[in-house]
């Protein structure tokens, strides 16, 4: 189930990466969202963690890489985080602020 995991990881965060950014990650390969993600000014530390979920997904669907749970939390963790670190700010109302 390996396999199962890392394709949801890669499809949620491939999803997110297009609504987000307008990057077609779903039709890219790993190499080509990290050359598109270069545009856009993301926290370093958020797109390395990315480029690892990704690359780790690939090592599992195309090589049959097989990681340890903990490896596999870590890898549902560095999303959860890219998403909760880039997703768009919610601005408070003039109202909420008064």
């Amino acid at each position: 189930r390996h396999k199962e995991y890392y394709s949801a990881l890669s499809e949620i965060v491939r999803t997110y990466l297009d609504g987000r950014f307008g990057v077609g990650a779903m039709e890219m390969s790993t190499d080509e969202i990290v050359e598109a993600i270069k545009e856009i000014d993301l926290p370093q530390k958020s797109v390395m963690d990315l480029v690892s979920v990704l690359r780790d997904a690939d090592l599992v669907k195309f090589a049959k890489a097989i990681f340890e749970a903990s490896e596999n939390e870590s890898a549902y963790s560095k999303i959860y985080y890219f998403v909760e670190e880039t997703k768009p700010v919610e601005e408070l109302e003039e109202e909420e602020v008064k």
